[in-house]
């Protein structure tokens, strides 16, 4: 709103309401002002062209007022500016009594728990995730939660409902100022009416595998993506509302991320192996086009998002961050931080000492694999993303291997070079 920073703290445990905390900060400011609450139960927040939405729980749409929330925030501004003169002049002991109290007609509790988790922030480009910590949420925070809940958001109240409590089943497709929420086996689909987002259909998908499997949503200007716990891929063309394909890009492995670029030119398949799968939408069938890329960082992925310019970037290794250009997979830049001193130990000593020494306690991964029926790794109906990540089972075996050979070596080269 306005280039301001929306963040939505996360919170659990006990005395939290159910109402998460709304902060924000101008351009360029690096201390979150709290503004008043979230709805009840917020799953996910969105910037639409009508302005911000929150998802509830409850399957209920709801826009933030403007007006309430530019008063709000001046009052906060108004209020933060308070405490810092007060701060700065010890002998101002009524400071307290002047600041600026946020009045409502709701009075609900305003307590909030010490807890948290994370943050969901609101730009004016798509949902970013910043984590905080418990010391810089309250350092971030001079003017605590006290009093009623600020109410800030209306309610949009479709007439039909769906319900689901996952932020990954839930997606915003800018281009056509839809929401699709994917709930057991069946795509909603719902689409701005006059002045709230009401039901536009519902497809059903042919699914030959169980509908409850976790699954994540991605939406581009043509179509819809759904990654299922099992590895598979489903494409929805949101013109026709058909199914059109069902794909697997790799042998079997669970989906962790699924992700669009903003104009919708290319998407992104990121599997717990760490690999990710490319696929460009101005090929002729985009399906075929996927494609495990040679991207620096390929195999240690731990997250990536695409930029306004047609870039990715791409976080491996723990740590780093390489920015891409998809048009010929070259590196534009590349973040690598120094990192602490046992992060360096691992890098440098830990990891490869770790890779090359024999692992005797972990054949029983080798034998495990020999002896087990692979119903993970051949039944579809298994969801890859509840069971444990896969882990080489051959790796201790060559390993192993790898170091006898070494040692013979050594020992053939020092016994032909000493007389004994």
């Amino acid at each position: 709103i306005s280039g301001r920073i929306i963040a939505n703290r996360l919170e659990f445990g006990f005395g939290f309401d159910g109402y998460p905390t709304l902060f924000a900060a101008d351009p360029g400011e690096q201390d979150l002002k709290y503004v008043g609450r979230f709805p009840r139960d917020t799953v996910e927040v969105f910037q639409t062209v009508n302005g911000i939405v929150a998802y509830s729980s409850d399957g209920d749409f709801h826009k933030l007022d403007q007006d309430r929330f530019d008063a709000s925030f001046a009052a906060a501004q108004v209020k933060a500016d308070d405490i810092k003169k007060a701060e700065s002049d010890p002998d101002r002991s009524n400071a307290d009594a002047s600041l600026p109290k946020t009045t409502s007609d709701d009075k609900t509790d305003e307590s909030v728990g010490d807890d948290s988790q994370a943050s969901t922030v609101v730009s004016s480009g798509p949902v970013q995730v910043r984590r905080n910590s418990r010391r810089n949420s309250r350092r971030n925070n001079p003017s605590s939660p006290s009093g009623p809940i600020t109410t800030l958001f209306d309610s949009l109240e479709p007439q039909q409902k769906t319900a689901v409590r996952i932020p990954s089943q839930i997606a915003y497709c800018r281009w056509r100022d839809e929401f699709l929420i994917y709930d057991r086996g069946t795509l909603s689909i719902y689409r701005w009416q006059t002045s709230s987002y009401q039901l536009h259909a519902k497809l059903p998908l042919a699914l030959e595998f169980d509908q409850s499997m976790t699954a994540l949503l991605a939406a581009s200007n043509q179509e819809a993506l759904i990654a299922f716990g099992n590895g598979k891929v489903i494409s929805v063309n949101l013109q026709s509302l058909q199914e059109e394909t069902e794909f697997q890009l790799t042998r079997r492995h669970g989906v962790r991320e699924i992700r669009c670029s903003s104009d919708g030119a290319y998407c992104g398949v990121l599997y717990r192996d760490g690999s990710l799968w490319i696929s460009d939408s101005r090929s002729s069938d985009r399906h075929s086009d996927f494609s495990k890329r040679p991207l620096t960082g390929q195999g240690k992925v731990e997250t990536f998002a695409f930029t306004d310019d047609g870039n990715l970037w791409v976080c491996y290794d723990i740590d780093r961050l390489v920015q891409i250009d998809l048009s010929d997979n070259s590196r534009e830049s590349q973040l690598i931080p120094s990192g602490n001193l046992l992060t360096r130990a691992y890098r440098i000593g830990i990891r490869p000492l770790y890779r090359v020494f024999p692992k005797p306690g972990e054949f029983y991964k080798l034998v495990t694999h020999l002896s087990d029926s692979g119903d993970a790794a051949t039944n579809e109906e298994v969801d890859l993303n509840k069971v444990p990540p896969f882990v080489d089972p051959w790796l201790p075996l060559w390993s192993g291997l790898g170091f006898m050979v070494f040692m013979l070596a050594i020992s053939c080269f020092v016994f032909q070079r000493k007389d004994f």
